[in-house]
């Protein structure tokens, strides 16, 4: 009697240790897909972020390209007006 009690007991503890693990696990894998979560999240951010700038490095190249076209119309309409009025000097 005394062994089969010891036996139940030495289960009860067993199947209180798997419990107590299969818990563990449990949680484990909630933080595991909270965190998951998270980084899908930040991923998308980034994507978001890496496209906008993408997005303003063209937008800035073309504005420089423009200000150049500009800069150089303003140079030729000012050589213009400077022969027109007989200077000889340019910018």
């Amino acid at each position: 009697l005394n062994q089969e009690k010891n036996s139940v007991e030495n289960i009860r503890r067993s199947l209180d240790i798997q419990g107590e693990k299969l818990n563990e696990i449990t949680s484990n894998n909630r933080q595991l897909i909270h965190v998951e979560s998270q980084l899908a999240g930040l991923r998308s951010e980034l994507e978001k972020s890496e496209m906008l700038r993408q997005t303003l490095e063209y937008e800035l190249t073309l504005l420089r390209t423009q200000r150049g076209k500009q800069n150089a119309f303003t140079n030729q309409l000012q050589n213009q007006f400077n022969q027109a009025n007989g200077f000889s000097f340019s910018f």
